[in-house]
């Protein structure tokens, strides 16, 4: 391993590189970096852990300087020079460090920007220690599109500087200097903090501008990452007046899930006011700006990294390797594709131009079959691949596939070249698994397991992936796409893709054509379903995994399901259902939740409810040939409490067990729930029970489930000593006994004879 330079250094020692001018710090963000992830607390912990340092270091009388030096952990970047010899690095290790370090900077930009703004306008001649440290920011590690024209601002601004001489400004001298100011560094033309909102959104426009098009020293591979990262950065707005501390409250806050700049962005500002208020808390409010902008320039110059740089990207790559236990996991698609790439370049024995050829082709196709996803399919066709291809049951959801597929690649070609053929078949897993994925998401995971379920014809393959789509049960997904595949390699190869998923995830064509695949998936539906978590049904879907894995296609029947639930097992499973569903409620586990939301989805639409003419006989009978369908408004609300769950104030009394603090434990079980679309969901209101039902009736098509609401109601109420009516406590025993009854049953009994189901007679 050739690793040319090795040392401790701090981000501004790198954008200097050795020399004594500023330069600027390119970084390559690959294609096979994991997004930016760093949460609210690494920000926190990295603001207490440097001023817990720095106090350390005013007592360290020997070396006060190299005390305040704070180590941040390894960077491994691979140089880079373009025709220009202009130093650009790829960026192996170390995203998530310096991506805070950008932000540092970008704000540290932005409060430089505001002050000398607020400068000018008493005295432009004292800005220029300010534009230099601003300009010098930008430039070496912002971006490039502003440079020159920050520049010629620069030069233009210090001429009526030094002509103005000792002279007192006027109002309209400094009008004029303002106004170029603001242009050329990206504020709106005036300043008006009268109507602080409005203030705000004209920033943010100017700001859109400023960054439109904008070469960013963070360079990701990925443009949607870019867009992100410009998405944030224009809405990073910092009020500031001279009477007045910085102000950022405006910033929108993301989803978590997306790419949170702009939320590291305010945690890094809330730790610059908390460090003011704790250390400089007597500091005027116009020189507020100053401490934020001189401790950021700290961070900047004292946050040390172990920097190494080669020029040669394996040996970053080995070195990645060694540095991270990969617990997040690089999982990208891409990442995966060059493993393939490295083996069949090295092992398939074929001339340079033949795979150089290849390669092109392989290039084209993956990008056409793999690039068009969203970042969560993207995942898991790269999961469900990696177990088809290997047959691995141990891969957990953070697991680096690229170590599987490399162990795979490795003990394949101890044996055997890996040749155009081996690549396109594993290439062709790919493909098949996004096609698999997206015809069930449709490119998007949310409520997916409920639009199945509310598709009469949709078969239960289909309906337990979109399930396992849902709950992001990644193990037991794969299993189910490791059947479909082996399904279509043995049986349907001559079958064109797409007309095959038409047939399998069709109810009526899959019974008949497809019966072992159904058998399999339905085994998994149960066991998902009815299972507190994914350990129970991992049982199962490891089997099918060792079964049904790439290695098997040609040795291994498909004549027979290879899963069952033995007797045992289906005791295990009701005992399991029993316990969690009967304690489970509605501010719980969210997975938790949504397999109730399910089971009331799969009971309401499938399913009604016969009384027979004796006194103890009742059954459930499928609804085969009249299905049931809800409004789509209803797959995106949530389970709905029968009695409200909030009091209406001045209405308490009218409440059950209006003044117990027990009361939620029954409020918010399963026995006060029921499916309601949004709108009508909006305008009942959390009403008492009573009322609760008669709205049922009024508001919502006819359903069996909402009589026998009534009729357990009647059955169990009582008036309360203020005269209203309200719930027993047996109300809710036996409507959660009922309910658990029905979810067992219709679950534990279903077959592809879809027979009828006997329960308990109301």
């Amino acid at each position: 391993m050739n690793l040319e330079k090795s040392k401790i250094e701090s981000i501004g020692d790198i954008i200097k590189n050795g020399s004594k001018d500023t330069k600027q710090l390119v970084l390559d963000i690959t294609f096979y970096q994991r997004p930016y992830r760093w949460k609210t607390e690494m920000i926190d912990k990295l603001f207490s852990d440097y001023i817990e340092n720095r106090a350390h270091a005013a007592s360290d009388k020997d070396d006060k300087e190299k005390a305040k030096q704070y180590f941040l952990g390894a960077v491994v970047l691979v140089e880079k020079k373009d025709d220009q010899k202009q130093a650009e690095f790829e960026v192996v290790d170390g995203q998530q460090r310096l991506t805070t370090i950008y932000l540092m900077n970008y704000l540290k930009f932005c409060l430089l920007r505001c002050r000398i703004d607020e400068m000018i306008q008493f005295n432009p001649s004292n800005i220029k220690q300010e534009m230099e440290m601003m300009i010098s920011c930008y430039n070496s590690f912002v971006g490039k599109k502003n440079a020159s024209k920050m520049n010629t601002m620069k030069v233009k601004l210090y001429q009526i500087i030094d002509a103005h001489g000792a002279a007192a400004w006027d109002k309209k001298e400094i009008e004029k200097i303002t106004k170029t100011y603001r242009k050329a560094v990206g504020l709106p033309a005036k300043k008006d903090l009268s109507d602080i909102e409005t203030y705000y959104n004209e920033c943010v426009v100017t700001n859109e501008k400023f960054l439109e098009k904008e070469k960013f020293c963070l360079d990701y591979s990925y443009e949607e990452y870019t867009e992100s990262l410009r998405e944030a950065l224009k809405s990073i707005v910092i009020i500031y007046s001279n009477t007045m501390s910085p102000d950022w409250q405006l910033i929108p806050y993301d989803d978590e899930e997306e790419w949170p700049f702009a939320n590291r962005a305010i945690d890094i500002l809330a730790g610059l006011s908390d460090y003011q208020q704790k250390y400089e808390p007597s500091t005027n409010p116009e020189d507020v700006i100053r401490v934020y902008i001189n401790l950021l320039d700290e961070l900047i110059n004292k946050l040390n990294v172990c920097e190494i740089i080669t020029t040669k990207a394996d040996d970053a790559y080995k070195l990645f390797e060694t540095l991270n236990d990969r617990s997040e996991g690089v999982s990208d698609l891409e990442l995966m594709k060059d493993y393939f790439y490295k083996y069949y370049v090295k092992k398939s024995g074929e001339g340079k131009r033949n795979i150089n050829c290849k390669l092109k082709d392989l290039d084209k196709v993956w990008v056409e079959s793999l690039n068009k996803y969203e970042k969560e399919e993207r995942f898991w066709i790269a999961y469900c691949s990696t177990v088809y291809i290997t047959g691995k049951t141990d891969i957990k959801k953070n697991d680096s596939l690229t170590k599987a597929i490399d162990a795979y690649l490795s003990d394949y070609c101890s044996n055997s070249k890996y040749s155009a053929s081996d690549i396109e078949s594993d290439f062709n897993v790919f493909k098949l698994v996004a096609e698999t994925i997206h015809y069930v998401s449709g490119g998007s995971f949310k409520n997916i397991a409920f639009k199945t379920e509310n598709a009469p014809k949709d078969s239960i393959v289909k309906r337990t992936l979109a399930l396992l789509l849902q709950l992001d049960y990644k193990a037991i997904g794969a299993a189910i796409v490791c059947d479909i595949l082996f399904n279509y390699e043995v049986n349907c190869h001559t079958l064109k893709y797409s007309d095959y998923l038409d047939e399998i995830f069709d109810e009526d064509i899959c019974i008949k054509k497809h019966n072992t695949l159904w058998e399999e998936a339905n085994v998994v539906w149960k066991t998902t379903i009815l299972a507190e978590d994914y350990t129970f049904p991992k049982t199962f879907t490891d089997a099918i995994i060792q079964n049904r894995k790439k290695k098997n296609v040609g040795t291994v029947s498909t004549t027979a399901a290879c899963v069952a639930i033995t007797p045992t097992q289906q005791a295990e499973l009701k005992k399991c259902f029993e316990e969690w569903a009967s304690t489970w409620t509605y501010r719980k586990n969210v997975k938790e939740k949504q397999k109730i939301k399910l089971l009331f989805f799969h009971l309401m639409l499938k399913y009604s409810y016969v009384s027979s003419k004796t006194k103890t006989d009742a059954e459930l009978t499928y609804n085969k040939t009249t299905a049931v369908t809800f409004p789509p408004a209803v797959l995106s609300q949530d389970l709905d409490h029968i009695e409200g769950e909030t009091k209406h104030t001045g209405r308490e009394k009218e409440f059950y067990k209006y003044d117990d603090k027990t009361r939620l434990n029954e409020i918010n079980s399963i026995a006060n729930m029921m499916i309601l679309d949004r709108t009508n969901n909006v305008k009942k209101q959390n009403p008492p029970m009573v009322e609760g039902i008669d709205y049922y009736k009024k508001n919502c098509t006819p359903h069996w489930l909402i009589n026998e609401i009534e009729k357990l109601f009647d059955a169990n109420k009582t008036t309360n000593v203020h005269g209203f009516t309200v719930p027993k406590n047996d109300f809710f025993d036996k409507r959660t006994s009922r309910l658990l009854e029905y979810f067992y049953k219709i679950v534990s009994m279903s077959d592809s004879t879809h027979s009828n189901v006997p329960v308990s007679k109301l």
